[in-house]
């Protein structure tokens, strides 16, 4: 497996897009979601792309299950900045006026609050990644 450099980083060349394993247009199945990250580390891919706009924390969730007891292992890129109210529905609970691009939303306590969240997901003290949507 080609590596590339990411910062300080040196990460796999291809990485492993988690969102299909969410909730999009049908139920996915979480064994084989899990199986198929495993997977992908042994056959090089540690690098792993999540978000928060995939099933709300859901799909962080998954991945830790996934990665228990082997998280050195792997490279967890997420995205952030989907600011959503209970019911799933877009909110501007950051300060954000509504309809105003979250990538126009760099506040500090939208990035903190979005590092304790994927924090939690992933069952993790350590985010390697993360970068606002």
């Amino acid at each position: 497996m080609q590596r590339r450099r990411l910062g300080e980083l040196e990460v796999s060349a291809v990485g492993l897009g988690c969102a299909t394993m969410t909730p999009f247009y049908d139920e996915p199945d979480s064994a084989a979601a899990i199986d198929t990250v495993r997977r992908a580390r042994e056959i090089g891919v540690e690098l792993l792309d999540s978000s928060d706009a995939y099933g709300q924390g859901y799909n962080e969730e998954l991945i830790a299950r996934a990665v228990k007891g082997h998280r050195h292992e792997y490279v967890i890129a997420s995205k952030f900045g989907n600011m959503r109210a209970a019911d799933g529905s877009p909110t501007s609970e950051s300060g954000v006026p509504a309809g105003t691009s979250q990538s126009q939303c760099s506040r500090l306590t939208m990035t903190a609050r979005a590092t304790r969240a994927l924090s939690g997901h992933l069952r993790t003290g350590r985010v390697t990644i993360g970068d606002q949507e």
